[in-house]
């Protein structure tokens, strides 16, 4: 019969290409049903030999299907066939014979069909959560918590009704519990794997190393986690093993010394990803033997069954809840939705029930994962991987190396191609590495030149970061029109001149005897994703020149790195991702729960819903057919639900906004700010984090500040003085330290107990006014008759007040202050809704002698 009856278009292609790579031997695969019966999901697991199939006994399931060739052609079961066939059928695994272009198919063993889907037993799971149930039973720590059930009952519904859930539950609801168990009872009623997604790696371990072992171990669930990271989080066995054999050429001493480091790490390891490691390599080193899609031979590379990259793979496919990063989740449901497969594995194994913790962050990342950033370093770097500079003592790169390689297989082997391909590297090749390199330095050093005058004569202070909006003054100016223009054309033109010669090495190197190009296979492999990210850098140089609908625009640069050309870089994104998060999440997928501790603005989620994509819109465009399994449009499966805090704020918690300090644009306001945050963390004995909304702020206290604060005892941390994770260990660990920070420690930060009683807000965190994609986002309000305060600016700086807000109680034994010092809150009309916003009504607004002797009570 035929093939495509039973098996998906891409995963026949896949067949077939296994199989070719194989030199049309044997190969086993393992098939994924889709909703259709159809086999969508494939992968290689073994090559011929009479091992294949007690190998993959191990790794079937229910509803499965291992499929193989017979290279003859001759479909017919033999014996053998016969006989395993029948071992996987008692599994409830189909067995399939398929010839090697994949067309033809003889069903030995049929595919079983998936039961019909068994929805979730609210009764039996919320049981679970009660003052008596197994959770209370089994854990020591265990609350009974009213909101968790309310949001479990939720996410049940989700479940069962198909829904889109956005949930905000405040810090200590036990979220992952109320989101994990129902989602597990669902994978494993109904074979359905889940993804659960988060932003931060804190919450990860924790799900991981916590939550799911305790579901797991005290709570008798028989089901499989895994944690799936991106794939250059994992190292290479085929690259590895390259350099380690010809690292001669490659690396200096230092380098050569930190790759042993990883090569002793590599036979030990049974994860392979970087974490995994108890060193930090450098990234140039890491980038070198890391697991990238371009360099990837799949089954081709010997190291294909022990690939640390595709083990986590096999191990996903098999699990029924695998955890991921936003950043991981968008690069699969991107690919998803270009090649419009929904069902087959793209970057993550085929799912439909996604679980978005962190959730007020997938929007960002999304943006930044569709952003496109030129940098002058960028196209060096893939450039210095091929050939070190001139000036060098010692030439190296993946070029020089394969010329040494090229040089003594000349002594082994009489073909008069060898000479000529090392003259062409020699002569040509490398030469033109460093006149393209030279050429692209140059040109960045006069555009950033370009660009500083154009700064100067706009008025603007290039002492601070300056990101400058691409808009019609600026594409009129001469920096555009001449400058970028010309610097646009020569790194183009050049770029495409060096893939050129890059190209036609490689296609010489194709013509050697399979022997010899075997010899130099790797370095070909590595050669080649260079000249295509070569290539691509070319492209969106035109790309960002260009410019594309609906995006938007500008150009950075770094004071700090003053004269330094990379400085300078330029970027490109959409201004508005709702479209494509509605296409790749919520039309594909039959159930999303996003949840957060900060979705609501008011109590109200009027914001998050359009930020999301999960408004009704507005079309002229006719409606599409609706395919037979598709889920309704987002905003019909809509539910929503705010649940409160289980934690006592009004008496855990003093709150108190100082009146009488300056404004923030006031020239008094530093010092001022100062003078309060000694008062406050004098009254706490240390244990303070201060949050800043720039950096320049936190710089110029903390060097005014730190002396007097370690002369009354109290050691003191600046962010950017070590990295995130020692300067939190540092926090805890002396008990009564005062840290200064911004960015990224207003969330993710988690400290329960003594070591932080003092939460200082410095300011209201409204992001830049001048931020290119702000700026453009508004414009597209104002088009709309829409106020872009009121709908953008504001929202997004009540859902960051939030989340630093919420650093502080962690923990119903937690107890301390939270010291607003921006006085807006308090004057300015929109300060209600920041207050109104918080977990309690309890907000003392005094002048600071009077908050300050509130506070001493408070602490007394």
């Amino acid at each position: 019969m035929k093939a495509s009856k039973h098996i998906t278009k891409s995963a026949r292609i896949f067949i077939r290409q296994t199989i070719r790579e194989n030199n049309g031997g044997e190969v086993f695969f393992i098939g994924k049903q889709d909703e259709n019966g159809m086999i969508a999901d494939v992968d290689a697991y073994a090559f011929g030999g009479k091992n294949a199939v007690p190998v993959l006994l191990r790794l079937v399931e229910y509803g499965d299907v291992v499929l193989h060739n017979h290279p003859d052609g001759n479909l017919e079961p033999s014996e053998a066939d016969v006989d395993s066939a029948g071992s996987l059928g008692d599994l409830g695994v189909g067995s399939y014979i398929v010839n090697n272009e994949c067309t033809g198919l003889h069903i030995t063993v049929r595919a079983f069909k998936e039961t019909d889907i068994e929805l979730l037993k609210k009764d039996e799971i919320l049981s679970l959560f009660s003052e008596k149930g197994t959770l209370a039973k089994t854990i020591r720590e265990y609350e009974h918590r009213p909101e968790q059930i309310d949001m479990a009952k939720a996410v049940i519904r989700g479940f069962n009704e198909n829904l889109i859930c956005v949930i905000e539950a405040g810090t200590g609801t036990g979220k992952s519990l109320a989101y994990l168990i129902p989602a597990i009872r669902w994978s494993l009623y109904n074979k359905q794997r889940v993804i659960v997604s988060t932003n931060t790696i804190n919450l990860q371990e924790q799900l991981v190393g916590k939550d799911l072992p305790l579901l797991r171990d005290k709570c008798k669930l028989d089901f499989k986690s895994e944690l799936m990271k991106g794939r250059q989080n994992y190292l290479c066995l085929r690259r590895a093993n390259y350099v380690k054999g010809e690292r001669l050429w490659l690396e200096s001493e230092k380098d050569r010394k930190v790759f042993q480091l990883i090569f002793d790490w590599s036979g030990k390891t049974s994860d392979g990803s970087l974490s995994d490691l108890n060193v930090s390599p450098p990234r140039e080193i890491w980038e070198r033997i890391c697991c990238e899609p371009d360099t990837c031979l799949r089954t081709r590379c010997r190291f294909y069954q022990e690939c640390f990259f595709y083990q986590a793979r096999r191990r996903a496919a098999r699990a029924d809840i695998v955890v991921v990063n936003h950043h991981l989740l968008m690069a699969d449901l991107s690919l998803r939705s270009i090649t419009k497969n929904y069902t087959a594995a793209a970057v993550l194994p085929p799912f439909r029930r996604i679980i978005i913790d962190e959730a007020h962050n997938i929007e960002q990342v999304a943006t930044n994962y569709f952003t496109v950033r030129i940098t002058r370093f960028g196209i060096l770097y893939h450039l210095r991987r091929l050939a070190s500079r001139p000036k060098e003592k010692r030439e190296k790169g993946l070029l020089s190396f394969l010329s040494e390689k090229l040089f003594h297989l000349e002594k082994k082997h009489s073909s008069l191609r060898l000479p000529r391909l090392v003259e062409t590297i020699r002569n040509q090749v490398i030469p033109g590495v460093h006149s393209t390199a030279s050429l692209v330095q140059a040109e960045f050093r006069t555009l950033t030149g370009e660009f500083l005058s154009l700064v100067r004569e706009s008025g603007m202070d290039f002492e601070q970061n300056i990101s400058l909006r691409v808009v019609p003054e600026i594409e009129e100016s001469f920096f555009w029109t001449d400058a970028l223009s010309s610097c646009k054309n020569r790194i183009t033109t050049a770029l495409r001149r060096f893939v050129s010669i890059l190209k036609q090495l490689l296609e010489e190197l194709e013509q050697l005897p399979e022997k010899l190009l075997e010899e130099v296979r790797e370095p070909c492999v590595e050669i080649s994703a260079l000249k295509e990210r070569l290539e691509l850098a070319s492209s969106h140089w035109r790309y960002f020149y260009n410019g594309a609908e609906a995006h938007c625009r500008w150009l950075e640069y770094k004071p700090e790195k003053y004269k330094r050309p990379e400085s300078l870089k330029l970027c490109i994104a959409p201004i508005d991702v709702r479209e494509n998060m509605r296409k790749a999440i919520y039309d594909v997928n039959h159930t999303v729960v996003m949840t957060s501790a900060t979705l609501a603005v008011e109590n109200r989620f009027d914001f998050i819903i359009d930020l999301l994509g999960l408004a009704p819109i507005e079309t002229n465009q006719p409606e599409e057919k609706r395919k037979k399994d598709a889920p309704l449009p987002a905003f019909e499966r809509l539910l929503t639900r705010k649940l409160g805090t289980s934690f006592d704020f009004e008496n855990q918690a003093f709150v108190g906004v100082a009146t009488d300090l300056p404004d923030p644009s006031a020239p008094g306001f530093p010092h001022a700010l100062g003078t309060a945050i000694m008062k406050a963390i004098n009254i706490s004995r240390g244990k303070a984090l201060v949050l800043f909304t720039s950096y320049r702020l936190m710089d110029k206290l903390f060097k005014q500040l730190e002396e007097l604060i370690v002369q009354m005892g109290y050691p003191c941390y600046c962010q950017g003085q070590e990295p995130r994770h020692k300067l939190l260990q540092k926090f805890i660990r002396e008990k009564h330290a005062v840290l200064f920070a911004t960015a990224s420690f207003w969330e993710g930060v988690d400290v329960k107990g003594e070591s932080l009683e003092c939460l200082v807000i410095t300011r209201l965190p409204f992001r830049v006014p001048t931020e290119p994609l702000l700026q453009a986002r508004a414009e597209a309000l104002q088009l709309q008759g829409r106020d872009p305060f009121r709908e953008l600016d504001l929202p997004q700086a009540v859902i960051k007040f939030k989340q630093g807000f919420g650093r502080l109680i962690r923990s119903r034994m937690d107890r301390g202050a939270i010291l607003i010092f921006d006085r807006r809150v308090a004057t300015k009309y929109y300060g209600r809704t920041f207050l109104s916003s918080l977990p309690t009504k309890k907000i003392l607004k005094l002048p600071s002698a009077k908050l300050f002797k509130e506070m001493k009570t408070f602490f007394r």
